[in-house]
């Protein structure tokens, strides 16, 4: 029963999508991080609320607190994203910033590292097909 309740479900969205009516779904899918993350602490604070306060209508109980647990994370995050606090950071944000002298002198091609010694280092291939044998050297 639950596979046929899945295959509805998906077709009820494709048709949606079909017809330009996804748009709530997409938003909603845009936001699931947040959702993810927060939505237990108001859909436990709902079911409990609604408890106390004589509600006895399971579906009633879920409908509610599902939806509740849905906006609820959305609206906090626009709200946080709003602040004057955030807005001011944003302007000293790593990706705000000037790079470093050594980014910028890898990204001209600069050699940013200095060999020390008068020798290199010579590489020797390792047999990859029998990982506990010795390194081959040539």
């Amino acid at each position: 029963m639950g596979f046929a309740g899945g295959g509805a479900a998906l077709m009820l969205v494709s048709i949606a999508a079909s017809r330009g009516l996804a748009g709530p779904l997409s938003f909603v899918g845009k936001h699931s991080l947040y959702i993810f993350l927060s939505f237990f602490l108001p859909m436990a604070a709902t079911r409990v609320a609604m408890v106390k306060l004589g509600f006895e209508n399971g579906d009633l109980i879920t409908l509610v607190a599902t939806t509740l647990a849905v906006i609820s994370p959305i609206v906090a995050f626009k709200m946080a994203n709003s602040a004057p606090v955030v807005s001011d950071l944003a302007t000293v944000l790593p990706s705000a910033r000037l790079p470093s002298p050594a980014i910028t002198a890898a990204s001209s091609g600069r050699k940013t590292m200095k060999r020390i010694g008068s020798k290199a280092l010579s590489l020797h291939p390792v047999d990859i097909i029998n990982r506990d044998g010795a390194a081959a050297t040539e």
